[in-house]
């Protein structure tokens, strides 16, 4: 019977050994696969132990490509990541508690165009327990779901949801410029947090040259995504009416 329970024991021992071997081997592959040493840019959040590396720099664009998330002994890799090289638009890093729920997401910012009247961000929601990314309806989705801008002979109509804002094109339009067209939801979008809120400012603009005014959304958490809880038209000082 002791012979038996010898062997038995030295099975298990086996056993285990050979578990911890292979995960020991799976972790060291991981991290050949994904080898910080080669990153070429790095961000830091330092208070949340919340780093961004990007493996890739284009140097003839300036654009840093390819990215990964550090946070204490975790890592994700993002291929599709990227963010503008210059460092006036270096990405922002937030960790905070946006679906008040006692628990703080990570939160990175990444401006992923700019230009003369361009400016655009992504916005990625990570789980921090697990790095997987939260489901959020992106600025210019959610500004063309509850907005529509038309044109009439004397107005430029901008409804969001069911509030019209009217501003007279009489205001707007010269004598020999004409407005043919009204955008929402391309060329101009950003993302703020202030005190555990969330928000974007989505640019109207008319024939792609001339603000008009922002639609300002503010985000909330329901039904397993981030989602517009309000969404306003804010017009320029110019075009309000008195």
């Amino acid at each position: 019977m002791r012979k038996a329970l010898v062997v038995y024991l030295c099975l298990f021992l086996l056993l285990l050994g050979c578990s911890m071997k292979t995960e020991t081997n799976s972790d060291r592959k991981n991290k050949e696969e994904i080898n910080l040493e080669n990153a070429v840019q790095k961000w830091e959040l330092a208070e949340a132990h919340l780093k961004l590396y990007a493996l890739n720099h284009d140097q003839d664009a300036n654009w840093y490509k390819d990215m990964v998330v550090e946070f204490h002994d975790q890592t994700k890799r993002f291929p599709s990541w990227e963010n503008s090289g210059w460092p006036t638009y270096a990405p922002k890093l937030f960790f905070e508690d946006l679906s008040q729920d006692g628990k703080e997401e990570m939160i990175i910012i990444l401006k992923t165009a700019h230009g003369t009247g361009t400016s655009e961000e992504d916005i990625f929601i990570l789980n921090p327990e697990t790095l997987e990314e939260i489901s959020i309806q992106t600025a210019p989705e959610t500004a063309t779901k509850h907005a529509k801008a038309t044109l009439s002979n004397d107005h430029i109509k901008i409804m969001i949801d069911d509030k019209l804002h009217l501003i007279p094109r009489s205001s707007v339009e010269k004598e020999d410029e004409k407005i043919d067209q009204v955008y929402i939801g391309i060329g101009y979008y950003s993302y703020s947090i202030h005190n555990g809120i969330l928000t974007a400012n989505v640019a109207v603009f008319f024939d792609m040259t001339g603000p008009l005014g922002e639609i300002k959304i503010t985000y909330t958490f329901k039904d397993g995504k981030y989602q517009a809880e309000s969404i306003n038209f804010e017009p320029l000082e110019e075009y309000k009416q008195k």
